[in-house]
């Protein structure tokens, strides 16, 4: 997972200790990082779909839908994409 997406979970309080390393005030490293299943866990049960992207099979996506909402995350990894939905439901909580 990329530091810009690791640091967005940590500001969000993503359920999981996230370690943003630093060096003389320059950012340059995220540790434990989540794991795909806790990325999944932490959306459940909000997750309605989960695959690649028909149109550019390079991107994962996943979907939360129901009749009144939709959300959607996009990444190059499963666990971009999966991080990038919770931080979508996340804004919609606030």
């Amino acid at each position: 997972m990329n530091y810009e997406l690791a640091r967005q979970l940590y500001e969000a309080n993503f359920p999981k200790e996230i370690r943003l390393l630093t060096d003389n005030d320059q950012i340059w490293e995220a540790k434990d990082t989540p794991t795909l299943s806790e990325l999944i866990e932490a959306c459940e049960p909000r997750i309605t779909a989960f695959e690649k992207d028909e149109q550019d099979g390079n991107l994962w996506c996943a979907y939360e839908c129901t009749e009144t909402d939709y959300f959607e995350g996009r990444g190059k990894t499963p666990e971009e994409a999966v991080a990038k939905l919770w931080l979508a439901l996340r804004k919609r909580k606030t």
